[in-house]
């Protein structure tokens, strides 16, 4: 391998790398728990059970930031929180029940997949709301949990999966001019060549069909007779026998023109 090779191979390398390593490195992205609207469970003597509830947000299976603790089914946080990504990580938002005698209880949870929705929304998390749906531990409904995403934006190069645009190698030079259709079969002035044999000669116009003789002579003229070949033309009829023809429109004498 050549210096030059190997200095094309190692750049190659590097380049790789770096995509990857971009792809792999952490990011900022706010997250918003706005409020959840829970399923309630456990009723006492007078009514429903009191809950104290809170959000956990767990990264990559990472137990991090935690909202406060408030005493409704359908707490109101509306808190902002500022946490660190990768392009492939995975966000559970936890909702849990806080206890002072014993281990906080798992209401519900629902889970972020940080690729998917870079590839739904283009490589932009701006101002994205959304609405999970909470699981609890059998895999039930246990209501539901809305926050908003920001700030987060990714090439698509560097999101697993997405679909990157791809340029056509081939290219044209100059203007194309399209090819004009071939004529019509069998219109006037054309001339078909069979295949493999000698030019035709071009067809005249079709005859007219079922016209009687003699419509399209100037008018006061007559048409030649059947079987007459050259010699002097007959006399033009009378003028009396013209009206009548015309008044009648019945006669097949090639005698005038109204027939």
């Amino acid at each position: 391998m050549s210096n030059q090779d190997a200095d094309q191979t190692a750049e190659n390398g590097t380049s790789e790398g770096n995509s990857v390593d971009q792809g792999n490195r952490l990011r900022q992205l706010s997250i918003t728990v706005y409020k959840a609207a829970l399923k309630e469970i456990g009723s006492g003597w007078f009514g429903s059970s009191k809950v104290y509830t809170y959000t956990e947000i767990c990264v990559d299976d990472v137990p991090g930031r935690k909202t406060e603790v408030k005493e409704s089914w359908c707490p109101d946080w509306d808190e902002n929180f500022n946490i660190l990504v990768e392009v492939k990580s995975t966000v559970e938002l936890r909702v849990l029940n806080y206890s002072t005698l014993r281990s906080d209880t798992l209401l519900g949870t629902t889970m972020l997949d940080i690729a998917s929705l870079l590839r739904t929304h283009h490589g932009k998390l701006m101002n994205v709301s959304l609405t999970g749906q909470l699981k609890n531990d059998r895999g039930g409904f246990a209501g539901d949990l809305e926050i908003k995403l920001d700030g987060l934006e990714v090439e698509a190069s560097q999101i697993p999966g997405a679909a990157t645009p791809s340029v056509s190698s081939s290219s044209t030079t100059g203007s194309s001019v399209p090819a004009m259709p071939p004529p019509p079969a069998g219109a006037a002035g054309a001339i078909a060549v069979a295949a493999g044999g000698a030019a035709r000669a071009p067809m005249g116009p079709p005859p007219a069909l079922g016209l009687p003789p003699g419509i399209g002579t100037p008018q006061g003229t007559r048409t030649a007779p059947a079987g007459a070949e050259g010699g002097e033309a007959p006399p033009p009829l009378p003028a009396k026998h013209i009206r009548l023809c015309r008044a009648a429109m019945c006669c097949r004498r090639q005698t005038c023109n109204s027939c």
